[in-house]
């Protein structure tokens, strides 16, 4: 992608492109923008003009980014909404606002962050478009680039962290065992023998390596038997539901899960007690200052989670 046209570029085409990268379909890209299909071509054949590159490339199976799209995208969803919080009136309105917030949030925040601020948002703007995205193997990287408004996540980013604003969430919520009612730990003790002579599930945040309770184990020279890997909390609830296995969450996502269900849950073994699970938001320069993040960063900092 060599001598691009800049002069040719204005906010229309920015928003034409978005779309256009973003479907990778001119139909779909038309159906959201709320223009004609054959006003979209001439736009992408346009864009193809002025970036030297086609943007678009077909295959059997519908079209893919080129190599200098995938480049462009990330930056340009950070260029639109600087222009829009130049353009926007001070007096910021959310009800009439119609951006797209995008936010990384891992496991435990999208079960306990995202269902209450979705009808906060639906209350007081409608318009308002949420993007959850809830799998990246680094999600800093996502926010540094652009490509992203926010992270929540009780992770800290392993290296940068100068460059990002940083707020907690909420109070730290300690680790505990959830279960159902009748399996036999749920009226004894919960010792550490107990527990290692149970049947284990565990929810990764990360989806690879070990777990906090397993390096903590490894210290004491000990493991336990972990005979299910879950994709989330509520399927966990699950198993733990049908069966005598045991599983350790946050007790904020255990006292949501065990409302009018045969679970319960009990405080982990003291020799492998965590530290408490700490819920943060994150975000970076690029959007300190758009009104609608600002905005949403009050509505969650504010909330009572």
């Amino acid at each position: 992608m060599q001598n691009v046209n800049i002069a040719a570029l204005n906010v229309s085409l920015l928003r034409v492109l978005q779309a256009l990268l973003e479907e990778k379909h001119v139909t779909r890209a038309a159906h959201r923008l709320n223009l004609s299909q054959s006003k979209v071509s001439r736009d992408l054949k346009k864009l193809r003009e002025i970036f030297n590159d086609p943007l678009l490339a077909r295959t059997q199976s519908g079209y893919i980014l080129t190599a200098g799209a995938e480049r462009i995208t990330g930056n340009l969803n950070c260029v639109i909404d600087n222009i829009e919080s130049m353009l926007t009136d001070k007096q910021f309105d959310p009800a009439l606002c119609k951006q797209t917030i995008r936010i990384y949030a891992g496991p435990l925040e999208v079960q306990h962050f995202m269902p209450m601020l979705f009808k906060k948002l639906h209350q007081q703007a409608p318009n308002l478009r949420l993007e959850v995205l809830g799998e990246s193997e680094n999600p800093f990287d996502l926010l540094a680039s652009g490509q992203i408004h926010f992270v929540m996540s009780g992770l800290m980013p392993d290296r940068g962290l100068d460059q990002f604003y940083m707020k907690p969430l909420s109070k730290g919520s300690q680790m505990v065992c959830l279960m159902r009612c009748s399996n036999p730990l749920a009226e004894q003790a919960l010792t550490l023998e107990r527990y290692l002579a149970s049947h284990h599930g565990y929810t990764a945040l990360t989806g690879k390596g070990t777990t906090f309770i397993d390096r903590s184990l490894q210290r004491l020279d000990r493991s336990r038997h972990v005979t299910a890997v879950l994709p989330s909390f509520e399927v966990a609830a699950n198993f733990c539901e049908q069966s005598d296995l045991i599983v350790a969450m946050p007790e904020v996502i255990a006292q949501q899960l065990i409302q009018g269900r045969a679970l319960t849950y009990k405080n982990l073994p003291e020799e492998i007690q965590l530290p408490e699970v700490e819920h943060r938001l994150y975000w970076h320069a690029h959007c300190h200052h758009d009104p609608a993040c600002s905005w949403l960063r009050g509505l969650i900092e504010t909330s009572e989670w």
